[in-house]
């Protein structure tokens, strides 16, 4: 069977985080193995999204797109883009921000960033379905487009 693929665009706002970990955990179903890290893991990359990026702003956007197997999920969070660059730096214990590249560490099977002109996707696998050659299906851990450069980004 193939990946299910479901997609939703969401206003910039903080709130509409709530309704993307809801569209995650409704996508995947209660039965799903990976779930729960799916839905902590796109409520990082959505907050990400709003806070961090043009999507934040006034009649901002993000769209999340879920695709998944029993076996694994995709989650890509577009957003509008940003002039800062992303920041994969380690932070004090005492600090109650900054943690994000450790979720993804921590919880994702492989995750990265793409980032161009009309905005950036950050995705991430949870899960893993052996293709024909056993590797996964999908693009190796953090894949990278800085300025329109396919980079390796090791967090």
């Amino acid at each position: 069977m193939g990946a299910q693929v479901r997609r939703l665009r969401l206003p910039g706002r903080p709130e509409q985080v709530r309704t993307a970990r809801r569209f995650v955990a409704d996508a995947l179903g209660a039965a799903h193995v990976h779930r729960d890290a799916a839905v902590l893991l796109v409520s990082e990359t959505a907050t990400n999204a709003v806070e961090h990026s043009g999507s934040g702003g006034p009649g901002g956007h993000f769209v999340v797109t879920v695709s998944h197997t029993d076996a694994w999920a995709r989650v890509v969070v577009a957003d509008e883009g940003s002039t800062s660059i992303p920041c994969f730096c380690r932070v004090s214990v005492e600090s109650t921000e900054g943690r994000g590249s450790e979720l993804l560490d921590g919880c994702a099977s492989r995750w990265g960033f793409t980032r161009g002109p009309e905005g950036s996707h950050v995705w991430f696998d949870v899960g893993t379905e052996p293709s024909e050659t056993g590797r996964h299906p999908l693009p190796d851990r953090a894949e990278a487009v800085a300025g329109g450069a396919p980079g390796i980004l090791e967090p």
